[in-house]
């Protein structure tokens, strides 16, 4: 399995497990071939995003956790919720 496709199946799997059954995911690719964007999209995310977007950080941890644990070599990325980050 590409490396794209398992982060962008971890991440549909974590947020199905959270009740986001209709999250749209990206994954985009940056400058950095290194470095990779996964863009969530949902109705609300106020939730996933927190206050100043320490939930959005700590679901980072766990999806890079995740995805680690299952590919040891696993890519940089970067998560993005409706794209709170580029704001």
């Amino acid at each position: 399995m590409k490396k794209k496709d398992l982060i962008k199946k971890t991440v549909e799997e974590l947020l199905k497990k959270m009740g986001y059954k209709e999250a749209a995911v990206e994954i985009k690719e940056q400058e950095n071939p290194l470095a990779l964007i996964v863009s969530i999209q949902v109705e609300d995310a106020s939730q996933l995003i927190g206050q100043g977007g320490s939930n959005l950080n700590d679901l980072q941890r766990i999806l890079r956790l995740l995805v680690t644990k299952k590919e040891v070599e696993s890519p940089l990325f970067l998560v993005d919720i409706n794209g709170y980050r580029a704001k």
